[in-house]
């Protein structure tokens, strides 16, 4: 688990970004709470140790995460390409509305494979 400090508003407190292996090996980065840049720099930790250890895409679970800015869709972003140039894929799973739109507005849903599904990554 990468837990990060309280992020700058200091509202929710930590934020955390888990690793998490499925029995069918894809890698899932579970993502809760508020991801600013005070708190990104353990996104981008746990998105790294995904793309490293996966054979095949990369999934990051928001279902959990509050709020994100441009840090933290930062850190989405060079996680698409690295996999993008290992011939693999990054897929946003189960984005909150709010934080949906953070991603159509800087016009990133094209680079980030949106998936909208309703179930949460296993822990």
């Amino acid at each position: 688990m990468r837990q990060a400090p309280a992020s700058s508003n200091g509202n929710l407190g930590p934020a955390t970004a888990d690793v998490l292996r499925q029995p069918d090996g894809t890698v899932v980065v579970a993502v809760v709470g508020e991801f600013d840049m005070v708190t990104s720099p353990a996104l981008d930790q746990a998105l790294g140790e995904a793309v490293g250890t996966a054979d095949g895409p990369v999934v990051v679970d928001l279902a959990d995460c509050t709020f994100v800015d441009s840090s933290a869709l930062g850190a989405l972003v060079r996680a698409a390409q690295r996999l993008e140039q290992l011939g693999r894929a990054l897929r946003i799973r189960n984005p909150r509305p709010h934080v949906r739109r953070a991603i159509d507005a800087t016009g990133l849903e094209r680079l980030l494979g949106l998936e909208d599904t309703a179930q949460p990554a296993s822990r």
